[in-house]
């Protein structure tokens, strides 16, 4: 039976042609890096139950250059495109960074209401971003349900808190198909504390309901 590893996006356990001891000589497995195949420049091996490949054929194989240093006895991988993606990234970030209070909590309700992770990750405080980065990413960025869905956004007056932070109070109206028509009565639907620091002269959310 032939084997495949698939590299998708990421790295394989790769290796640099090794034949220490341990490896075994498997010429059935095939090297597949984002779903085309690869023809690499060592055959595959299996190495204590691991697949190890030729490092230079699969990082060239996503787009990055290799090179090695003689002197450290250094392998050095580079991915241009991710570098320039997570400056793209940084940039747009930047572009968003709230400068109040208030325009932290819009834009993240913003977020919400669009079902728009990647937006709402942007203005989350770096503690926040740690602790929720991997429930983003389990998702796609696209957080929420297309039904129920949120109709409509109240957010509340501001209280400014002892260590200089701010609360608000967010109402969500939420919506499916059943009860679209009736307007919301705000009175019946509960608040949820939102709070944000200020952090390098802008403001993010620190703690808010996920």
């Amino acid at each position: 039976m032939n084997r495949r590893i698939a590299v998708l996006g990421g790295v394989a356990l790769v290796g640099l042609g090794l034949a220490a001891g341990g490896a075994l000589a498997s010429p059935g497995i095939q090297l597949v890096v984002n779903q085309r195949p690869v023809s690499p420049s060592v055959a595959p091996q299996m190495v204590d139950g691991k697949v190890v490949a030729p490092v230079r054929d699969v990082a060239e194989a996503l787009g990055a250059t290799v090179s090695w240093n003689d002197g450290t006895q250094t392998v050095q991988v580079d991915l241009p495109q991710t570098d320039a993606l997570n400056r793209r990234i940084a940039l747009l970030e930047q572009a968003v960074a709230p400068t109040t209070p208030q325009e932290a909590v819009q834009t993240w309700t913003k977020g919400v209401q669009g079902r728009n992770g990647a937006l709402q990750y942007a203005v989350l405080s770096p503690a926040l971003r740690e602790q929720r980065k991997a429930d983003f990413e389990g998702v796609g960025w696209v957080t929420g349900t297309s039904s129920p869905w949120v109709n409509e956004v109240r957010i509340g007056s501001g209280t400014q808190n002892s260590d200089g932070s701010w609360t608000f109070p967010v109402q969500f109206d939420w919506r499916t198909l059943a009860d679209i028509g009736p307007p919301a009565d705000w009175s019946k639907i509960p608040s949820f504390p939102v709070t944000v620091q200020e952090i390098d002269q802008h403001w993010y959310i620190s703690d808010a309901p996920k």
